[in-house]
């Protein structure tokens, strides 16, 4: 086997990426243990636990999210190296998934750490291990490139206030209260903030050059790599109720190990369900709650 020896190409564009404006220190970030949002200042505390209402936001400045078959700035960049497939880390999620699903003859997690839920299925859910469609688009006008694209399916409309809240919490996380204010609520945005394009990374896996958004990046954080992803998640009593989720909007995580309400359940099922496709081009920690 051949291994892959990627590079960076074109500019990283650092200068676009978010900072986090939640308080913490870079030890705290590093040490992998929960920080509670109630702990935090009370402006700061005001601020992140409050989630407004997606009707409240201007979504234009938050702007829609590009494929890789209409990103003219990789198709350019994929031009210039000589490759001849592009893709985005999300779009090759799903097929990546079932190549590992294949390579490994599904091999079941190790949740053993987890110390109340050691004893309980270990496999992948269902909705990880099923079909999945991915989309091969030729773009003639750039060298007959493949882009890949993940196909969306029938994703229910009701999932789509689980994706509102996850931009919103992003956009809190890497804005102070009056630059979230001014920027993203209609009735206190006096100017309408346009949309500032997000910020890449553009790495060559051999012929394929791959894009991968740089969600934050915290300044206190020691050696090279300063940025990081960030991953917002409803508790699992709202993912899986997401028709009815007003019904269950009164769950509250309140410690850290436990079967239930608790950190560690929801770790749980997102090893089941969700953790496997960060686990794409590069390194994803997960740690055990502290």
């Amino acid at each position: 086997m051949v291994p892959l020896r990627p590079r960076f190409v074109g500019n990283s564009e650092l200068k676009l990426v978010p900072k986090l404006t939640y308080p913490i220190t870079a030890d705290q970030l590093n040490s992998g243990q929960v920080q509670w949002v109630s702990d935090a200042p009370k402006r700061e505390r005001t601020h992140y636990m409050k989630i407004d209402d997606s009707q409240t936001i201007n979504w234009k400045a938050i702007g829609d999210f590009v494929t890789s078959s209409c990103d003219s700035t990789l198709l350019r960049l994929a031009k210039q190296s000589g490759v001849k497939i592009t893709c985005s880390t999300s779009s090759s999620t799903s097929f990546l998934s079932h190549l590992y699903f294949m390579v490994s003859r599904f091999k079941e997690l190790n949740v053993k750490p987890l110390i109340n839920f050691s004893d309980d299925l270990a496999t992948f859910t269902a909705r990880v291990r099923r079909p999945v469609v991915t989309i091969l688009r030729k773009r003639p006008e750039y060298n007959d490139i493949w882009a890949i694209d993940s196909h969306p399916g029938k994703r229910p409309p009701s999932n789509q206030i689980l994706i509102n809240v996850g931009f919103i919490v992003e956009r809190k996380l890497t804005t102070s209260p009056t630059e979230f204010n001014s920027k993203y609520i209609k009735n206190e945005s006096r100017s309408q903030f346009k949309y500032e394009h997000d910020a890449y990374r553009f790495t060559r896996f051999q012929n394929m050059l791959v894009r991968a958004q740089l969600d934050c990046i915290h300044e206190g954080i020691n050696g090279n790599s300063k940025i990081f992803d960030l991953k917002t998640r409803a508790t699992k009593s709202i993912r899986y109720n997401v028709e009815e989720y007003e019904k269950h909007k009164g769950y509250k995580i309140h410690r850290l190990l436990g079967k239930h309400n608790s950190f560690e359940k929801e770790i749980y099922d997102m090893a089941r369900s969700a953790f496997l496709k960060y686990c794409r081009f590069g390194s994803v920690r997960l740690t055990h709650p502290q």
